[in-house]
């Protein structure tokens, strides 16, 4: 905090991505958080998950996740407490669960994630898995694939501030999906995906657990879907933007997603660079 002659000035070290307008009333507060670790990354591994294969509930599609030894469980890496830290050249097959990014992790790339056989064993499930997985802050995912069946494949979870990115990654397979999951998660970009299956951001209403408006100030740019389920929520936007794939209409009374340049890519051909250089070159970095 400084102070100026029309008073204090306060930096924030994440942008903001969705308003504050003063008639809410918002508060900052400082605060430390001395259990978070910083600069650790994992690198350079293979891993097989077939082991978790053989649990006694991992066929059974009524385990819920708290159920040890179920197909939740099968999980390669989980952030939680930890900033500046990082994920890369990584191969696993037989998981169901690739990456997670939890509340408290923040400023964390994770890239050359290869996932294979990420094929969740049952025909329907009243929750498929998430390959990877956000609820954190400032987080890249680039040049995460996935080869699987019945996974949300690049989602963000309920308490995501933003902003985060999801870019240049592809998934193949049958009953993937991809998108914003639930409760408001704000400031994500989706950009250069190919994926053989749904990306969607809308009213999920009582679906899960009360999942509702899953996502806003949400772009999806320059990639290829499916369908695209996407919505506005009241007094906020998602955009899509040079993507191909088929719109799916708003629900009753819902606004539907701005949409631009359609089936067209547009440039730049990534926004995250873009935006990269753009900010390196204000702060004097070549």
């Amino acid at each position: 905090m400084e102070k100026t002659d029309k008073g204090y000035l306060l930096a924030l070290n994440a942008p903001l991505t969705q308003r504050m307008p003063k008639e809410d009333n918002p508060v900052v507060w400082k605060y430390d958080y001395p259990g978070r670790i910083s600069q650790v990354g994992v690198e350079n591994l293979r891993s097989d998950g077939a082991a978790y294969r053989r649990a006694p509930n991992y066929n059974n599609p009524k385990a819920p996740h708290e159920t040890d030894g179920s197909f939740f469980d099968s999980i390669f890496s989980e952030f939680e407490a930890v900033e500046n830290a990082w994920m890369r050249n990584v191969q696993l097959e037989n998981y169901n669960n690739l990456v997670v990014v939890h509340q408290h992790g923040r400023a964390i790339t994770i890239e050359n994630v290869e996932g294979d056989h990420i094929d969740t064993p049952l025909k329907k499930s009243h929750a498929a898995p998430f390959a990877f997985e956000v609820d954190g802050q400032q987080v890249l995912m680039e040049h995460c694939n996935l080869t699987g069946r019945l996974n949300h494949v690049w989602a963000t979870q309920a308490r995501v501030a933003g902003p985060n990115v999801f870019r240049d990654s592809w998934a193949k397979g049958s009953d993937l999906d991809a998108g914003a999951h639930q409760r408001w998660a704000t400031g994500t970009l989706w950009e250069q995906l190919t994926l053989k299956g749904k990306y969607d951001n809308y009213n999920q209403w009582n679906l899960g657990t009360g999942h509702g408006w899953a996502g806003a100030y949400n772009v999806l740019w320059n990639s290829t879907v499916y369908d695209i389920q996407v919505e506005s929520p009241p007094g906020a936007y998602n955009w899509v933007i040079g993507t191909k794939g088929r719109p799916v209409n708003p629900q009753p009374g819902a606004r539907g997603a701005y949409y631009q340049s359609p089936d067209l890519p547009v440039e730049p051909a990534s926004l995250y660079l873009e935006q990269r250089k753009e900010r390196w070159a204000r702060d004097g970095h070549s």
